[in-house]
């Protein structure tokens, strides 16, 4: 199957499934089997793959694969993301005791409020011990672009098909990381958690939560989730007053009426969605495309599925209940106690939310339009509509809440999000020049690399929108590596005046949208715009890649830091300059030119 990936053309092997292809004038050669066929035999042969489960369109280009003849131990990115998996789950950074005592954290306008804080004191736990479950995406991907499967088959089997870190409680755990109580809320309609439709554990799994059963209602994951209830904090040890139940001294204390001892304990249980559809939907399907190199099974029922599968549809009930009357999704289900305080949290949007759900739809219905052979059941067939009901709504929704209007600048941006009220009525954080929460980076570099040009210049601007979105973005958050202000370095997460605020996660998202614009304009013949983006990705690649010592992001182990400096995200959580689990997974993306937000990491949309 022939298709044009980073200028050259790239086929599909009807012989062992591999996705890439040199051309050799008119006959083509398998870079794995090394099998010859005139293009026409190839072609034919693939119009009748669909039948034995082979995913009937091109997906990664050839560096996709390069994991696979190489060995990745040589590779000190993976052996971080290696390393970073132990007690059962990975973890989303590298924060050693010593660096709370450091010069980074300790001073006292490098933290928020006092270090004997619940604020301070789950920061700190939370970064020790926390996975946050996008990062988990994340490091799956990474490591299947590297050719190792193993452990996120034992993360997946685990922890997400269980959605479990365990019951006993003389070993430790989470018994239920899904937010299916009545203490959950979800959407308009106020659903709660544990009335919303059962589905399917993937693995044939049980949730030692639900009497061993097979099935639980379909409710969000936590957004963080950890292998220990009860934690050591670096400073105070076991135990902090901040944590003692006493709700008449203070009537917004939370935690279990148990603990009038202030043991520390896991504290967030924020089921939000861009984790969701990242940790259940995107991260387990690359996953599953690249181990399987692209020949994901046939089924025709939820039983039959792969368990990736089970697993993405195993969250839908949750996104039917949170989709709102104009599309859009809801950040999280009243109940989730977000931070900062939202008294409307039921009703809050965010943008970086949907792209991320626009993304993971898109693949899902993907495999569900192309991998179901014959008549699908009633079952199946109700996901499939629930999932094309979704990827609508979302599109309906950028051409109302994506763009914002003409900036002084003369440029439009992605808005951050804000609030759709139940009677859908639409309030969006204006785009302003704080650092409070209007403007956010990703909403740009992930809404262009989810949509594409066609889609942001045609669809919901004009001809160059996404081009100009990307200079206001360089405006606002843009860091450069010389005082002159003219070596981009990467960008950090909203408006910074000073320019001295860098992550490296973002940075390369922002090296994702660069790369993915430039290739999109110059297909349209626009090169002045190409080339201007491509100049950018270089500049950031290759300052974000530079050892720390030498004014980089990489660290000697291998790990990139997650930001240069303390900075409390306005969306509710603290960037530390520790070594980041999803910053170096991006790293490896990086240099495969994997796009997460496409199956199977190309150029475009499916």
């Amino acid at each position: 199957y022939q298709r044009r990936v980073h200028g050259t053309e790239s086929y599909r092997c009807a012989f062992c499934v591999h996705l890439s292809f040199s051309l050799f004038t008119k006959r083509i050669a398998c870079l794995v089997c090394s099998m010859k066929t005139c293009a026409l035999v190839l072609l034919a042969l693939v119009a009748s793959s669909a039948i034995t489960g082979v995913v009937s369109k091109p997906l990664p280009s050839m560096k996709a694969f390069r994991g696979f003849k190489t060995s990745p131990y040589q590779n000190d990115q993976f052996n971080f993301l290696t390393a970073r998996f132990f007690d059962g789950i990975p973890h989303s950074y590298d924060a050693p005791d010593s660096y709370w005592r450091s010069a980074a954290y300790l001073p006292v306008d490098k933290h928020e409020g006092s270090l004997h804080s619940q604020v301070a004191i789950q920061d700190r736990t939370c970064t020790k011990y926390g996975l946050n479950i996008y990062d988990g995406a994340t490091w799956e991907i990474a490591l299947a672009l590297e050719g190792e499967f193993q452990l996120a088959d034992a993360y997946e089997n685990e922890v997400l098909f269980t959605s479990s870190t365990g019951k006993d409680q003389t070993v430790g755990g989470v018994k239920n990381i899904r937010a299916v109580s009545s203490d959950f809320k979800y959407g308009a309609n106020q659903i709660p958690g544990n009335a919303l439709s059962s589905v399917l554990l993937p693995g044939n799994a049980t949730n030692p939560d639900v009497d061993s059963s097979t099935t639980m209602p379909g409710g969000f994951f936590f957004r963080m989730i950890s292998s220990s209830y009860q934690l050591q904090d670096p400073f105070l040890g076991r135990y902090a007053r901040s944590f003692i139940y006493n709700p008449e001294a203070d009537p917004a204390a939370s935690g279990p009426s148990w603990n009038t001892h202030g043991a520390i304990i896991w504290n967030d249980w924020k089921p939000i969605t861009g984790e969701n559809v990242w940790a259940a939907i995107i991260g387990p399907i690359q996953h599953l495309m690249l181990k399987s190199k692209g020949a994901i099974p046939m089924f025709n029922s939820v039983k039959t599925a792969p368990d990736a599968i089970k697993l993405a549809l195993s969250v839908l009930p949750a996104l039917a209940a949170l989709q709102t009357p104009h599309g859009a999704l809801y950040h999280a289900p009243q109940g989730a106690k977000l931070w900062p305080e939202d008294e409307k949290e039921g009703q809050s949007v965010s943008n970086e939310n949907n792209f991320s759900a626009f993304g993971a739809l898109k693949m899902l219905q993907f495999v569900l339009r192309n991998n179901t052979v014959g008549g699908v059941d009633g079952e199946l067939q109700s996901y499939k509509d629930t999932v094309d009901r979704l990827v609508d709504g979302l599109l309906g929704w950028f051409k109302v809440g994506g763009l914002s209007n003409v900036l002084p600048s003369g440029n439009r941006v992605m808005y951050q999000g804000g609030h759709i009220g139940f009677d859908g009525t639409i309030d969006l954080a204006p785009i302003d020049d704080s650092e409070n929460g209007g403007f956010a980076v990703d909403c740009q570099t992930w809404g262009a690399a989810a949509l594409g040009v066609d889609v942001i210049d045609n669809t919901l601007g004009t001809p160059g929108t996404a081009y100009r979105m990307w200079q206001e973005t360089k405006a606002r958050a843009g860091y450069y590596v010389d005082e002159a202000k003219t070596m981009l370095g990467g960008v950090g997460f909203t408006n910074h005046g000073d320019h001295d605020i860098w992550s490296a996660e973002w940075t390369f998202g922002a090296i994702l949208m660069t790369r993915t614009l430039a290739d999109q304009y110059a297909k349209l013949g626009n090169m002045a715009y190409a080339n201007d983006l491509r100049a950018d990705a270089a500049s950031m690649s290759k300052a974000v890649s530079q050892l720390t010592s030498k004014g980089g992001m990489r660290t000697p182990e291998g790990g990139y830091l997650y930001s240069n400096k303390e900075f409390f995200i306005p969306w509710g959580w603290y960037a530390h300059a520790v070594p980041s689990t999803c910053a170096t997974a991006w790293a490896i993306m990086n240099e495969y030119e994997f796009n997460p937000f496409v199956l199977g990491g190309g150029l475009y949309s499916m």
